[in-house]
């Protein structure tokens, strides 16, 4: 049985088809990109899986269950959590309590138990010197690992990752990709990420999805979708040159 089956979904606003029959197939503990030009519907398909949006077609399956439709805090206790391109951090609470929120909605565990998970998230994410400083007070790249840590409060099953890269340094890049793949191996946690930097996806993805105007038009492993013609013609042109840089 897969993790998540996301089968024939279709999403519209307005006359605009954000996702027309779109079909994916996530098995557990592996890290996938999905890519596309801006508009291929990626983070509505994020907010679809999330039950942020409702599908106006299709079925989305997690562990086996349609949770097409169901509200997204019924979905987020079912161990599938989201970071989104813009950090949803509480700005007047320390590094610390926003982590702590995220780890209380997973259960009734004690006091202590809660603040031993909150350090191992900042020792993960690298901001253990920085857990009582306000989310406001903290930079950009911060606020990204803060939301990752928060997300990971829940300790998902299926971790959607929305464009975590942009605004980092070549070297937050670096640490970026070898704190997905941690995620991966220390917890056991299947990660979905779009991203648009393509040598961070096809240096951390061991399959690649790709929306165009709403449509899978391609999926496969990296080395496959950098020589996929309809792949290069809608989307990666020459930024096939830069992957490997």
């Amino acid at each position: 049985m897969y993790l998540l089956e996301v089968k024939d979904v279709s999403k519209k606003f307005g006359g605009v088809k954000a996702l027309q029959k779109v079909s994916l197939n996530v098995e557990k503990q592996k890290i996938y990109g999905l890519i596309g030009p801006n508009g291929a519907g990626k983070s509505t398909l994020f907010k679809v899986i999330m039950g942020i949006l409702k599908p106006d077609e299709g079925k989305i399956l997690f562990k086996g269950e349609n949770i097409a439709g169901r509200p997204a805090h019924k979905i987020y206790k079912m161990g599938l959590a989201c970071t989104f391109q813009l950090a949803t951090v509480f700005l007047d609470l320390s590094a610390f309590d926003n982590i702590r929120l995220g780890v209380m909605a997973c259960g009734k565990d004690s006091d202590k138990k809660i603040d031993e998970r909150v350090n191992e998230l900042l020792n993960l994410v690298g901001l253990v010197e920085k857990k009582n400083v306000l989310a406001k007070n903290l930079t950009l790249p911060e606020r990204k690992k803060l939301d990752l840590a928060r997300a990971l409060g829940v300790s998902p099953e299926l971790l959607l990752v929305d464009e975590i890269v942009p605004g980092l340094t070549p070297t937050e890049v670096a640490n970026v990709i070898e704190l997905i793949k941690r995620i991966r191996d220390v917890y056991g946690t299947t990660v979905i990420m779009v991203e648009h930097v393509m040598r961070v996806v096809m240096s951390v993805s061991e399959w690649i999805f790709v929306l165009n105007h709403g449509e899978k038009i391609a999926e496969g492993a990296p080395r496959e979708i950098t020589r996929n013609e309809l792949v290069v013609k809608a989307y990666l042109g020459d930024k096939t040159k830069n992957i490997n840089r």
